[in-house]
């Protein structure tokens, strides 16, 4: 681990703000949101950019956007 790793706020997040993840990304409320709602979706490994992210990593990612708008849906209404 780098040392810009080590100050990594997505690596141990708080659990009440993890809203659902997988194996290899994780969906976090942000600390500080632009609009209700508001939700981080990252992968668990670190990557520079989106470009960076492995295929199976962009794919669960996706598949987190999509469990967190029924949620959001699902809680909003």
């Amino acid at each position: 681990m780098t040392k810009d790793e080590s100050n990594c706020p997505f690596c141990d997040p708080d659990p009440s703000r993890v809203v659902a993840q997988s194996e290899l990304a994780v969906a976090l409320r942000d600390g500080y949101p632009v609009s209700e709602g508001h939700t981080l979706i990252v992968p668990r490994r670190h990557v520079s950019d989106w470009f960076d992210a492995t295929d199976e990593e962009r794919t669960e990612i996706f598949k987190l956007v999509d469990e967190c708008k029924q949620l959001l849906k699902t809680t909003s209404s």
